[in-house]
């Protein structure tokens, strides 16, 4: 028995303020002078400051900031609030690569996904980060084939209390990896291309069974 889900989101709160105008909390019975001397950064203060560190070194490799939206900014980078700080994110813990899970999802050889259009595109890119961290591999979902079916032109994400351009911003569109996805426009359904597909159905399916034996392989031992 392997548990397949578990809802447990990272989500960071980015702060967007004008310059020197930051909301600064604090306790009625606070001295004056010591607010005034607390460090204020922020999210986006230091998202520019961080930016200014590297581009300084003129370091503009995979590790860099430089090639990061604030959006994106906490899949690279982590927040530290009791430092007030953008910190570079850790690579996880081997002992999730070892795990029988793990061993398992990189036998996997297809992954169908239905109503993508539908999903926050963060929960897509969350499945990629987590995939590529399981097979070792930079490659979209860590180099296992992916198939997102949808219409578009159905229901968007429904993000409560979001406006129309938050919204459309959490599309599939708007994700760093839809210039990475071939798309393919289904006019038609095969059974209504063919009258005779859906009746051939129950003697096409045995004959794809030894085809299927393949991809089903024993857990490795532990």
């Amino acid at each position: 028995m392997f548990r397949m889900h578990r809802s447990h989101p990272s989500v960071q709160r980015l702060q967007l303020h004008l310059p020197n105008q930051q909301s600064v909390t604090f306790s009625g019975s606070a001295d004056v002078a010591d607010i005034l001397n607390q460090n204020h950064d922020t999210t986006l203060t230091q998202f520019f400051a961080t930016n200014g560190q590297f581009a300084s070194r003129g370091d503009d490799g995979p590790s860099s900031s430089l090639h990061l939206l604030y959006t994106d900014f906490p899949t690279k980078f982590s927040w530290n609030l009791s430092l007030r700080q953008w910190s570079a994110r850790k690579q996880r813990s081997s002992s999730i690569y070892n795990t029988n899970l793990a061993h398992l999802i990189r036998q996997t050889r297809l992954i169908l996904w239905d109503e993508a259009p539908m999903q926050n595109r963060r929960t897509l890119e969350a499945v990629d980060r987590s995939l590529q961290d399981i097979c070792r591999s930079s490659k979209t979902f860590g180099g296992i084939p992916m198939v997102l079916s949808g219409d578009f032109r159905q229901i968007l994400p429904v993000i409560p209390r979001a406006s129309q351009a938050q919204t459309v911003s959490l599309t599939l569109k708007r994700s760093y990896f839809w210039n990475k996805i071939g798309s393919q426009s289904i006019g038609r359904t095969a059974s209504s291309r063919y009258p005779g597909f859906r009746d051939s159905l129950p003697a096409y399916l045995p004959a794809l069974r030894p085809r299927m034996a393949p991809m089903v392989r024993p857990l490795p031992p532990g």
